[in-house]
């Protein structure tokens, strides 16, 4: 059976509306939104007795300014060490909506901790209605 080409197009245009209505195009969130690229992230290396500042970058996918607060950073259970943080901020605590901000920890590797790799647990709090807490997890290793 061959179908009209008018029917076709229906069926196609039908088709395609229906995908859209169901998320299926790109669509901007309402509100404020956090983007991370994953909940972990390796932060490199960093030599016994020198400090290095490292960047997690994130951004606001949302349409409203977005708040975004390092509340906490803390040793994940059954880590070493969990002394390697000196400090930590955000460059920029409030993201308008399509741009960029960053999380950054200043790494210090301790003394006599050479080989080890450690792991720290950051709380952030945001307006982000989805999620008003999140954890992620950064990882270092000392040279």
């Amino acid at each position: 059976m061959r179908w009209p080409i008018a029917l076709t197009a229906i069926v196609v245009a039908s088709l395609l509306a229906l995908a859209l209505a169901c998320g299926g195009g790109e669509q901007q969130v309402s509100g404020p939104r956090l983007l991370l690229k994953g909940d972990t992230f390796d932060l490199g290396s960093v030599p016994p007795g020198e400090e290095r500042p490292v960047a997690v970058p994130f951004e606001n996918g949302g349409t409203a300014p977005l708040t975004v607060e390092i509340t906490s950073v803390r040793p994940a259970p059954r880590s070493p060490c969990g002394c390697g943080v000196q400090d930590f901020s955000v460059d920029r605590p409030q993201v308008a909506p399509g741009e960029k901000g960053n999380l950054v920890f200043t790494l210090k590797g301790p003394e006599g901790a050479k080989g080890m790799k450690d792991t720290m647990l950051v709380d952030l709090k945001t307006n982000d209605p989805d999620r008003t807490q999140r954890t992620i997890t950064i990882k270092y290793k000392i040279e």
